[in-house]
């Protein structure tokens, strides 16, 4: 397992811990996030990027869930798992936010969804990030 697929697992559990709860950060999550990133990430790098996936997802959240909601518009995303949407928000946020390519975004949540989800949802996680990647992809050729 990457160290790349690692961070992103610890960000769904920190992430999906914080969408359980209902809650923004608190001492306490910010504590496992630095307690997380001592035991598991002790280079630089990995930290920086297990860390902008959790604080990146948190603090765009609101325009992230617009844009699953506009993919899925037959699932309310405030009603959808904790574990679904995080890995979704995540995806979207690293497509948005990132370099890597997006195929390898997908194949990661795809991945994480099998570890993490329900049956159903590797397929709607695909689904929703494929499709975005589409409109990505699309806007990028309409601007040249």
């Amino acid at each position: 397992m990457s160290i790349r697929h690692k961070a992103r697992s610890a960000a769904v559990q920190v992430l999906s811990s914080v969408t359980w709860r209902n809650t923004v950060l608190t001492d306490d999550v910010n504590k496992t996030i630095e307690n997380i990133k001592e035991e598991f990430f002790p280079q630089t790098r990995e930290n920086e990027f297990f860390e902008s996936l959790v604080f990146g997802v948190i603090k765009n959240r609101t325009a992230i869930d617009e844009l699953i909601q506009g993919y899925a518009p037959k699932f309310k995303v405030v009603n959808l798992s904790a574990i679904d949407r995080v890995i979704m928000e995540m995806g979207m946020y690293e497509m948005i936010h990132t370099t890597t390519p997006g195929p390898i975004i997908i194949n990661e949540c795809v991945e994480l969804a099998k570890e993490f989800g329900d049956e159903g949802t590797p397929k709607f996680v695909n689904g929703v990030l494929s499709t975005h990647f589409r409109k990505i992809e699309e806007l990028q050729k309409e601007e040249v």
